[in-house]
């Protein structure tokens, strides 16, 4: 009961992360705990959308996501480092204006 009452606290449905999608704390725990997303692209792509609604804000969002999939998941330091630069080659991609892509 413990983990849960500190996972409440983290996972707050104020904090928005993506304005243009509305994704919050609490949609990225409910992702990784109810939808079994197991990585930032799985939260900002597949389960939110927030990526292809704006790339820029989805990018921008990926330290605060991969925290918090990462203490949902229990990984380490690393994979968050890891998990960010992934995405961030993926998102590149998806970005309309080509010198925003550097």
């Amino acid at each position: 009961m413990a983990r849960m009452r500190r996972s409440s606290m983290r996972c707050r449905a104020r904090n928005v992360l993506v304005e243009a999608s509305g994704l919050t704390e609490a949609q990225v725990c409910f992702a990784v705990r109810a939808e079994l997303a197991r990585s930032v692209e799985d939260v900002l792509a597949r389960c939110n959308r927030a990526l292809f609604l704006d790339a820029a804000a989805a990018r921008a969002a990926v330290p605060d996501v991969a925290r918090i999939v990462a203490e949902e998941l229990r990984k380490p330091e690393s994979w968050q480092a890891e998990e960010a630069a992934r995405f961030d080659a993926f998102a590149r991609t998806w970005m309309l204006n080509p010198a925003a892509r550097a």
